[in-house]
């Protein structure tokens, strides 16, 4: 099995949650949901559940 690594941006942050923006690489091509999963579009927006201590205030970078 081939090692895949994706890199994500926080886009929120909540008290149990994180939403994330990847950006789709060649991990993408050897997914099995590659098709289902926004398709056409070149970035993925996931929420993840998380118990973590997360902050909750971040500053996006333009």
């Amino acid at each position: 099995m081939e090692y895949q690594e994706d890199s994500a941006v926080v886009t929120e942050c909540g008290k149990d949650f994180v939403k994330l923006e990847i950006i789709k690489s060649g991990a993408c091509k050897s997914c099995s949901l590659s098709n289902l999963c926004a398709a056409n579009q070149n970035k993925v927006t996931v929420r993840v559940k998380t118990d973590l201590d997360l902050k909750t205030k971040f500053t996006r970078k333009k």
